[in-house]
C-alpha cells in the first residue's frame, strides 16, 4: 500500500498563490479587452457582470476580491474568493476529472461561483 505524501506547507501555498495569480491575470486581461466589465452567462441562465478583480495576499494565503457592477473605488469587495476556480463543466472540454469534462475558463468559473452565492441577475432582478 502506498500513501500519497502531502506537499510541504510552502509548496501548497505556492500552488494556491500561482492559481490565484493566474485567475486574476486572466480576468484582468478579459476586463481590459472588454473595456472595463465582463458579463458572463452561467449554466443556469444567470448574468454575472464582473467589474474588477484584485489579487490579495496575507498570512501566507492568496485570494481574489471581486466587485460586481457599480463603482469600484473606495468600496469593499462584493466577494472574497480563496483558491479561485479555473475550470467550468463542459461536455466538450479537454480536461477530464472523475469522469466529468471541464474546460479552462477562469472568467466563467469565477462567474459560476459568484452566481451560486447570490451575485447574479435573472430577468432583471437581483437574486
Amino acid at each position: 500500500m502506498t500513501t500519497a505524501k502531502r506537499p510541504p506547507a510552502d509548496a501548497e501555498t505556492a500552488r494556491r498563490t500561482s492559481r490565484a495569480d493566474a485567475t486574476a491575470d486572466a480576468i484582468q486581461a478579459a476586463l481590459t479587452a472588454a473595456g472595463g466589465a465582463v458579463t458572463c452567462q452561467t449554466r443556469r441562465g444567470q448574468d454575472v457582470t464582473i467589474r474588477e478583480v484584485r489579487r490579495c495576499t496575507g498570512d501566507g494565503t492568496t485570494w481574489v476580491e471581486v466587485w460586481l457592477g457599480g463603482d469600484v473605488e473606495g468600496g469593499d469587495p462584493h466577494f472574497r474568493i480563496f483558491n479561485p476556480p479555473q475550470l467550468v463543466e463542459d461536455p466538450h472540454g479537454d480536461v477530464v476529472h472523475a469522469g466529468r469534462r471541464f474546460r479552462h475558463d477562469p472568467v466563467a468559473a469565477l462567474a459560476e461561483v459568484v452566481a451560486s452565492n447570490g451575485g447574479a441577475r435573472r430577468k432583471g432582478r437581483r437574486r
